[in-house]
């Protein structure tokens, strides 16, 4: 995976949800399965509804209505790389949604015109809504909203979102910037709360995910070539290694080294004197920058 870095403004990313660190971090948690696609699962807990991203050794995940604890490297509302095993008969189960009748409810104006089939509409308790169903090529489509507002969307499995509903829902400088990339196929889009639009697809045949600004500047560009399964973690790179592999790609003043599953993040100063958050590949390369 190359980082096409940008030496252009860059936004604070803001967490989803507050008690959230600054990185990814370990964690393990506890819900029902609620919708089970491929190696993704979404997993109602009692912090939310997580998407989780099993790792390539975890096997088929259960049925949904099952009970699991996971276990990953958690950033934001997804957690990655995780394990999986099915919980204890005497784990306490999360709270359950409420789950509205989507026969009479009212779909928001950007899915209206989707022909979306099988609806289901869930209405939590802090009032975030969480609407699925098939779109007409057969796919299934989800959205989630906070506040009353699209946080995220998606397809699976992993085929491209209605032009329409791009068009509806990105502004005219995002969708410039997706074009000028050569993305032609979106699957998934997060709005973040500060305004940055992260987005997940194709270019060709590379996976690329961007972190766009709402004026359409790029933040962070990653393309990956490959099929499934490439990529699996190698040998656990230590703090120290990890502290001489950023020295070594030119940044300094090393303020903390967190060692996940797959990669390693360390805050640090970039060449440009600029406080970056930097992810390295356990073979030492950095591929991803961002400002904090």
């Amino acid at each position: 995976m190359k980082l096409t870095p940008m030496m252009t403004r860059l936004s604070v990313i803001a967490l989803l949800t507050a008690p959230l660190a600054a990185l990814a971090e370990p964690a393990e948690l506890t819900g029902t399965i609620a919708e089970r696609f491929d190696d993704r699962i979404v997993l109602d807990t009692a912090e939310g509804r997580i998407l989780v991203e099993l790792d390539d050794t975890a096997g088929p995940a259960p049925d949904t209505g099952a009970q699991v604890v996971v276990t990953g490297d958690l950033n934001g509302q997804t957690l990655r790389g995780a394990t999986l095993r099915v919980a204890d008969a005497t784990t306490p189960p999360p709270p359950a949604p409420r789950v509205a009748d989507a026969a009479t409810d009212t779909l928001p104006a950007e899915l209206a015109n989707l022909g979306l089939t099988d609806i289901l509409d869930e209405v939590k308790s802090d009032g975030d809504r969480n609407i699925r169903g098939l779109l007409p090529d057969g796919s299934r489509f989800a959205a989630e909203y906070d506040n009353g507002l699209l946080s995220e969307m998606k397809t699976e499995p992993r085929r491209a979102i209605p032009q329409s509903l791009l068009d509806a829902v990105l502004s005219a400088p995002v969708r410039d910037r997706i074009a000028a990339e050569d993305v032609g196929h979106i699957h998934e889009v997060e709005f973040e709360s500060d305004g940055t639009i992260e987005i997940k697809g194709r270019d060709g045949m590379a996976r690329i995910e961007m972190d766009i600004a709402a004026d359409g500047q790029p933040i962070a560009i990653e393309r990956e070539m490959g099929r499934r399964g490439e990529g699996r973690p190698g040998p656990q790179m230590t703090q120290e290694q990890a502290e001489q592999a950023a020295l070594d790609a030119g940044y300094t003043d090393i303020e903390r080294v967190v060692i996940l599953r797959r990669h390693a993040m360390v805050l640090a100063t970039n060449p440009d004197a600029e406080q970056v958050r930097i992810r390295i590949r356990m073979d030492g390369e950095v591929t991803r920058e961002e400002r904090r």
